[in-house]
């Protein structure tokens, strides 16, 4: 594809592009500089072309501008060399947040159940490949709460939470749901980062919003809990990981099977907003 052969050559006079000493290369990432992963790869690795695995090569960056951070980068692990688990969340709980701090615990990629570009855009290049391809360390899942179940009558829609694609295994990640609705409505409304306007929060369309969504906060951690093997299972609160991150960190490490690293940590814990955030409302007076 020309245009990929284009972006390449461009990466390369940027220095993002290094030939290394055994001649194979690396695609470099920083948060100032995020890469255009391509769109089209959320297919089976062996289907992929020489060049297209290239893109399995990107090491990003997170904290390159600190002098102890900088050395730590994210990378893809081999194909198949990590067990498949969810991220499993209701949509506004922290999910992206979480996903960063895995990523920088861990050294690895984050993927998803679905292939959102903005995310992309942001350095969550697990995003765009195959939820299976056991490159990635947890793939997100929002399960029959968003996309086609959410449409589904109840008894179908356990169908549509992918407990059968991550192994009946995830880090389940739950928020209070008031907090969590508030959040649906601004990410429904205002993307990633941004907020809804005030009058979304009113009125009986927010009634109707609310007592919908409610419903599919319960129903879908219901699904999880009630359908899979308790040891397969890493309930957090979001309010939780605020309150003891570095004790939630340590957690999640031991769970997902890796050795705590500890420098790893620190620096997570440091730079723990990463930049990802939704801007916060201003109190009027």
């Amino acid at each position: 594809d020309r245009r990929q052969d284009l972006y390449l050559s461009i990466l390369k006079k940027r220095g993002q592009l290094v030939t290394n000493d055994d001649g194979s290369q690396t695609i470099v990432s920083y948060p100032q500089v995020p890469l255009k992963f391509p769109n089209n790869l959320k297919r089976d690795l062996n289907d992929w072309s020489k060049k297209e695995r290239l893109w399995l090569n990107i090491s990003h960056f997170p904290w390159p501008l600190d002098e102890t951070c900088r050395k730590y980068s994210v990378t893809f692990a081999k194909p198949k060399s990590i067990p498949i688990i969810g991220l499993a969340s209701y949509p506004s709980s922290g999910n992206t947040w979480l996903r960063y701090l895995i990523e920088g615990i861990t050294g690895h990629y984050t993927g998803s159940m679905y292939n959102d570009i903005s995310l992309r855009k942001k350095g969550f290049y697990g995003e765009g490949v195959p939820s299976d391809s056991g490159v990635v360390v947890t793939v997100k899942t929002h399960g029959h709460t968003t996309e086609k179940g959410a449409h589904m009558p109840r008894p179908y829609q356990v169908e549509y939470n992918h407990h059968n694609e991550v192994n009946h295994s995830a880090v389940l990640l739950i928020r209070n749901p008031f907090n969590a609705i508030i959040g649906h409505r601004n990410l429904d409304q205002g993307g990633h980062t941004g907020l809804a306007k005030e009058d979304q929060f009113l009125g009986p369309g927010w009634q109707e919003f609310v007592e919908i969504k409610a419903q599919a906060w319960l129903n879908f951690y219901s699904d999880w809990l009630e359908n899979n093997p308790t040891e397969n299972i890493l309930v957090l609160h979001y309010e939780n990981i605020k309150q003891s991150l570095k004790h939630s960190l340590r957690k999640i490490a031991g769970f997902l099977g890796f050795e705590e690293h500890a420098g790893r940590i620190d620096c997570t814990m440091q730079f723990q907003t990463g930049h990802f955030k939704r801007q916060k409302k201003k109190n009027k007076r």
